[in-house]
């Protein structure tokens, strides 16, 4: 094989590659702009129990398209208490019959309008306005990079059966055998986990297949092993996210690998079951006109075993939803709720739909928004791990904060009752508040936190420590009880620059000369910081007791 043949192949290779991966992202985006909003309102609607919750997961993912989407709506979904873990299971699994919808698409041998396809749906996407028009074409586009994209990959893998050296080593792959088999499916379960994507092994197995440098029961088992290798990301994704997200993801993993446990001792019979649904060999070649010769069946067979796997792994698992449900509830069972911090726990999509209800639920996820930043303060007495906590709830306030703006955001967009539009307009600015006076507390956190202070120095910062601790205590329980006269005894308390603030700022310059001249920079940082924290308090009181306008001023 000469330089020019080796140099085609690879850049046919990584091209075609290339090409069916961004179409995967191209086809999911332009689904997803469409209709995912509507799928989650028949998400919504129609899991009441794990059969229908099984029959939605699998409408909806073929749908949208995206196993990720799916997965973290049921999150979502778990979190706000609109499906219990048992229903969840029974998407997840749905999602995964979904999914090969598009590997049924990719299978059909029509690569050669892969590129007439591109050129029109990329015309019409640069140059039609209409939102609907321009995401539909973007699908359309995704569709046909993923037609071409195989095509060429097609094309590159053939001269390897040209290549006698080369061919040795993918004979050694063979699923002829339970060792093989077993060897096939470590090998793609490996190449999957480190590359990230199943969609990419399917599409080079489907081109090996097709050009006839790998047998089809090998493409087979190597698909088997993708399944294997997309819950590794399943796995590492899950580490840092909540207990809601890791039981969602375990539930993935746990499906896929005792699908697949159950189904290699099964393979043989699942070869002969896949040539008699495809009404004989798979393997068999086909010379085209101008001499070339493939396999196109072989695409067609992985689509076949890829989906007939996952009905047969549902269809085993179904009636054992409920025990996987009871062993998936005591993942992070002894865990604080502060896992689940960065998701919404009281709203929900639908909640829209009925302004007044969402606006109970807006401010009950603004008072769990609200109750996170005393332990953000405190976090600042427990040193480096202190530290690490205070990243971690910044971070988690920070995505919540971004939940309750969209749902806030939604709300507006519905037309609420105009008794109602003043006391939505009071949540929104007291949320502004509330986000505004989390930063502030982070970033003293971040101040005091650093490098050790001296003796006089750190006098002062325990005063500053102690001093915005108790009123933001206390304020916090003026504002979650509602009480008047808490609320105004709190916002005298702090009162205006003359109150407490002005207070820290004296205490400073009564200690100033027992703090280092380089620490005094930083402790000024510091209390300008706490200063403007109380003065965000005070809004908050000030809004509570008098409306948007007496806090304003």
């Amino acid at each position: 094989m000469d330089g020019a043949v080796i140099q085609d192949m690879i850049f046919r290779v990584l091209g075609g590659l290339g090409l069916f991966m961004l179409g995967m992202e191209f086809l999911s985006d332009g689904i997803q702009s469409l209709a995912v909003d509507r799928m989650r309102q028949i998400m919504e609607r129609f899991t009441t129990n794990r059969i229908f919750a099984l029959l939605t997961g699998t409408f909806v993912t073929g749908v949208i398209q995206s196993s990720t989407v799916m997965t973290v709506m049921v999150v979502g979904f778990v979190n706000s208490g609109i499906v219990t873990l048992e229903q969840a299971i029974g998407l997840i699994m749905g999602a995964n019959i979904g999914t090969t919808l598009t590997t049924v698409f990719v299978a059909l041998p029509i690569g050669k309008w892969g590129l007439p396809v591109i050129g029109v749906a990329a015309l019409i996407y640069l140059f039609v306005g209409k939102p609907k028009i321009r995401y539909s074409a973007l699908a359309i586009l995704g569709l046909g990079m993923i037609f071409y994209g195989l095509d060429l990959l097609t094309s590159g893998f053939r001269p390897i059966r040209s290549a006698p050296a080369m061919m040795e080593v993918f004979t050694l792959l063979s699923a002829d055998g339970y060792g093989g088999i077993l060897l096939c499916v470590a090998l793609s379960a490996l190449v999957t986990a480190i590359i990230h994507s199943s969609s990419a092994t399917v599409g080079i197995v489907m081109g090996l297949g097709a050009s006839g440098v790998m047998d089809w029961h090998t493409a087979l088992a190597f698909t088997l092993g993708a399944d294997i290798g997309t819950t590794a990301t399943s796995y590492v994704a899950a580490l840092n996210l909540s207990i809601n997200a890791r039981r969602t993801a375990y539930a993935h993993m746990s499906f896929n690998l005792i699908g697949v446990g159950l189904m290699l001792p099964l393979f043989p019979l699942s070869l002969s079951l896949v040539a008699w649904t495809l009404g004989g060999d798979p393997g068999q070649a086909v010379t085209a006109a101008d001499g070339t010769v493939s396999h196109p069946l072989v695409p067609i067979a992985i689509a076949t075993y890829s989906t007939g796997f996952n009905v047969f792994n549902t269809a085993v698992m179904l009636p054992f939803v409920p025990l996987m449900a009871r062993l998936l509830s005591r993942v992070g069972a002894g865990q604080g709720a502060e896992d689940d911090l960065s998701l919404p726990k009281f709203l929900f999509a639908r909640a829209v739909e009925e302004p007044e209800s969402g606006l109970r639920l807006l401010e009950k996820e603004q008072a769990r928004y609200r109750a996170a930043l005393a332990p953000l303060l405190a976090s600042l007495r427990a040193g480096v791990e202190g530290s690490r906590r205070a990243d971690a709830l910044h971070a988690a306030l920070a995505a919540l904060g971004k939940e309750i703006d969209g749902f806030g955001a939604a709300l507006c967009t519905r037309n609420p009752p105009p008794p109602l539009v003043p006391v939505l307009m009071a949540t929104l600015q007291a949320q502004d508040h509330a986000r505004t006076l989390e930063r502030q507390l982070y970033d003293f956190t971040r101040e005091l936190g650093g490098a050790p202070l001296s003796d006089g120095g750190q006098r002062f910062a325990d005063i500053l420590l102690e001093a915005l601790d108790a009123v933001l205590l206390e304020s916090l329980a003026a504002l979650d009880s509602g009480n008047a006269e808490d609320l105004r005894m709190m916002h005298g308390l702090i009162g205006d620059r003359s109150g407490t603030a002005a207070r820290l700022r004296q205490s400073y310059l009564n200690s100033d000369s027992d703090i280092p001249l380089n620490e005094r920079a930083r402790l000024l940082a510091a209390l300008g910081l706490a200063e403007s924290a109380l003065w965000g308090v005070s809004r908050l009181l000030a809004l509570r007791l008098h409306g948007p306008g007496e806090a304003a001023a």
